[in-house]
C-alpha cells in the first residue's frame, strides 16, 4: 500500500493554523523583544569518517509551519506584517532525488523561494533586517535565544485544529499496523516477523516512522525501549509499541496480547480497564500529577485482585512498591515530537515545575487545557532489576511474580486530544 506519510492536499484547517502560528510568533517576538525569525529545517550530519549522512531529522519549530520533512537546507522567515517566507535550496544534483515540494494549497500561505545556488539562498536568509533570531539546529541553542524558545515551547502543548487533524490521520494510519502485528504475533511470528508485518501493512520505510516501534515478545516486554528484533518463534506474548507520523505529527500506540486465556491475559485485561477509566478522567483543569497518581493507586487495586500485591493501595504506594511495577510517567505530550515539549514548564518564562521526588519519571507536571494532546499509557512491568530492590517483601507474592515474569510486561497506549469538558480519544475513535 502506499504510505500515508503527509496529506496530499491541505485542508480547510491548515489556513487557521498559519494565522494562529503568526500571532503566537508575532506575540514571542514582541515578548522577547526581537524583529524578526529565522527558522532552518536543518543539515544532514555526516556519518564519522564515512562518505555518507545520518537520515535527516527537520526542526520541528520548521515542520510546524510547513510539511517539508525530507527537505534539509530551507527556512521559514518570519516578520511581524509580512506574509511568511519560504526559502528553499535545491542545487543540481543527479546523486539524489530531490524532496518534492508540498502542494500549492500549503505553499500559498508563504513568499516561496527556491534557489539553486546555495550563495544566493543563505543570503536571502541573511538579510533579513533588524533583530533576527536564528532558531537553527546547526547553530544550537544560547541563552540569549532560550526566551524565544520558552514561549514557543510553552504554547506549543495547546494543538490547532490542523495539528489535531494530522495526529488523528497518524493514529488511523497506525492501526492497521498494529491489527496486523497480532496477526503475526497469533501466528507464531517472531519479533522481526511482527516488526515486517507492521510495517507492510503502514505503507511506509523505518524512516519515515516518528519512532523506532517496539516490538517485545516475552521477558523482552520488560525492557521500557526494547530495541533488538530477534528472529525466535512462537511467543507467548507480545508488546508493540508503535506509530506513524502524518505531515510530520506523531501517533504513539501501545497494544499487549498473550497466547491464550491465562493470569497474564486476565491482567492485561484487567489493565485495558484501567487505562480506560484513566482516559475518562483527562478534562480541563486537572493536574497530570493527580491523574498519575490516580493510576498507581488504580494500578495498586489491580495488582492486588489479581493476587500479585497484599496490603492497603495508599500503603503501597507511599513505599514504592507500585513503582516497581509501573515505572515510568503516565504519559506524555505529543505532536510533531512525540514526546512534545513543555510537560514541565509552569510559564512562558522556562519555569520549571519538575516531578515530584515520588514519580521522577513524570514527562508532565502541568494542569490540562483544552487542545492538549497527549498519551495516557499506564503499564505494569515485572523487571528484575526494579524489583530485587523489595526481595523478601512480604507485600509482594513472589510466586505469582515468577509465574508472570517471563510475560515480561503490559503497556496499553492511547493518544487523546483535551476538549472543552473531557478529552477525545484519537485512537479507540479510529479502532
Amino acid at each position: 500500500m502506499e504510505a500515508t506519510t503527509h496529506l496530499a492536499i491541505a485542508p480547510d484547517s491548515y489556513a487557521g493554523h498559519i494565522q494562529l502560528l503568526c500571532e503566537r510568533y508575532q506575540a514571542a517576538l514582541r515578548h522577547c523583544q526581537l524583529d524578526a525569525v529565522v527558522i532552518a529545517a536543518g543539515k544532514e550530519l555526516p556519518v564519522f569518517l564515512d562518505d555518507q549522512h545520518y537520515r535527516f531529522k527537520p526542526n520541528p519549530h520548521f515542520v510546524q509551519w510547513v510539511p517539508l520533512t525530507d527537505q534539509p537546507n530551507a527556512w521559514v522567515i518570519y516578520r511581524p506584517g509580512d506574509k511568511p517566507q519560504l526559502v528553499i535550496l535545491q542545487p543540481a544534483d543527479f546523486w539524489h532525488a530531490t524532496p518534492e515540494l508540498p502542494d500549492d494549497s500549503y505553499l500559498s500561505h508563504f513568499d516561496v523561494q527556491v534557489f539553486t545556488d546555495a550563495k544566493l539562498a543563505r543570503q536571502a536568509v541573511d538579510d533579513v533586517p533588524g533583530s533576527v533570531a536564528a532558531i537553527d539546529p546547526d547553530k544550537g541553542t544560547s541563552d540569549a535565544l532560550q526566551p524565544l524558545l520558552n514561549f514557543l515551547h510553552y504554547h506549543r502543548a495547546v494543538k490547532s485544529a490542523y495539528e489535531v487533524e494530522c495526529m488523528a490521520a497518524a493514529t488511523a494510519t497506525a492501526l492497521p499496523g498494529h491489527q496486523a502485528a497480532k496477526q503475526a504475533f497469533e501466528n507464531g511470528g517472531s519479533e522481526f516477523d511482527i516488526h515486517c508485518a507492521f510495517m507492510q501493512a503502514v505503507g511506509c520505510s523505518e524512516h519515515e516512522l516518528p519512532y523506532p516501534d517496539i516490538v517485545a515478545c516475552n521477558e523482552h516486554a520488560a525492557v521500557l525501549h526494547y530495541q533488538k528484533r530477534t528472529h525466535a518463534t512462537d511467543p507467548q506474548s507480545l508488546l508493540i509499541d508503535a506509530g506513524t507520523a502524518v505531515n510530520g505529527y506523531s501517533s504513539d500506540i501501545t497494544r499487549t496480547y498473550a497466547a491464550g486465556d491465562n493470569a497474564f491475559s486476565a491482567l492485561i485485561s484487567g489493565l485495558d480497564k484501567v487505562q480506560q477509566h484513566l482516559c475518562t478522567l483527562v478534562r480541563p483543569g486537572i493536574s497530570f500529577g493527580d491523574l498519575h497518581h490516580e493510576a498507581h493507586t488504580e494500578i495498586a487495586g489491580l495488582l492486588i485482585d489479581h493476587d500479585i500485591l497484599n496490603g492497603k493501595p495508599e500503603k503501597l504506594i507511599k513505599e514504592h512498591i507500585t513503582s516497581a511495577f509501573f515505572p515510568h510517567g503516565l504519559g506524555h505530550f505529543l505532536g510533531i515530537q512525540v514526546h512534545d515539549l513543555g510537560g514541565h514548564m509552569a510559564d512562558v518564562e522556562g519555569t520549571q515545575a519538575p516531578p515530584p521526588a515520588d514519580y521522577p519519571h513524570l514527562r508532565m507536571t502541568r494542569s490540562l487545557e483544552p487542545g492538549m494532546a497527549l498519551t495516557i499509557e499506564p503499564g505494569i512491568y515485572f523487571i528484575d532489576m526494579l524489583l530485587q530492590d523489595f526481595a523478601g517483601n512480604k507485600a509482594i507474592n513472589w510466586q505469582k511474580v515468577d509465574e508472570l515474569r517471563p510475560y515480561g510486561g503490559i503497556r496499553i497506549e492511547d493518544n487523546l486530544v483535551v476538549t472543552e469538558s473531557g478529552a477525545t480519544n484519537l485512537t479507540r475513535a479510529a479502532s
